[in-house]
């Protein structure tokens, strides 16, 4: 958390304090190409980057009670943005979190994930928010020898009116 300052979230139930979800990320100098940069466990003290154009989502979790739950946004940032339909908690979180990191740091160009062939729940979030699979690796040391995806997602360009602020 220390060296990937902005990087990194904790979901957290208002009524008792409880720590519900995480994502944790890293910056990357750039695309990384060897499957080797995928290794688990490795340093992000080493890794991160902070003016690096890729982003690698190395985690991200939701404690299993809230999967199924769907949220209703409370807060709009624009007069726009006034849909009120309910999504679901992972979705909610996963997006809000990449919306935060992705606002402080402009450059960034890629996300980029890596996900286990059985996580079948997680794959269709990343695919609803536009990620697509780039590439799979077999049998993944890591996933007890089987299958690893790494999908990617292209940042949009921001319009030339949108200003970019930490929250």
């Amino acid at each position: 958390i220390r060296y990937a300052e902005h990087c990194n979230y904790v979901l957290v139930r208002q009524a008792d304090k409880a720590v519900c979800g995480y994502l944790t990320a890293e910056i990357w100098k750039a695309d990384p190409q060897p499957p080797e940069a995928f290794a688990l466990g490795h340093s992000v003290y080493e890794r991160h980057c902070a003016a690096g154009t890729a982003l690698y989502i190395s985690s991200f979790a939701l404690a299993p009670e809230l999967r199924s739950q769907k949220l209703k946004p409370v807060q709009y940032s624009s007069a726009a943005d006034t849909d009120q339909t309910a999504i679901g908690a992972a979705t909610f979180f996963f997006a809000g979190a990449l919306k935060r990191i992705t606002a402080a740091f402009p450059q960034l160009k890629k996300l980029i994930l890596l996900v286990h062939e059985d996580w079948r729940n997680a794959i269709r979030i990343y695919e609803a928010q536009g990620f697509t699979r780039i590439a799979v690796l077999e049998r993944f040391p890591a996933f007890g020898g089987k299958q690893a995806y790494i999908y990617e997602k292209t940042v949009p360009s921001p319009s030339p009116d949108t200003k970019h602020r930490r929250d």
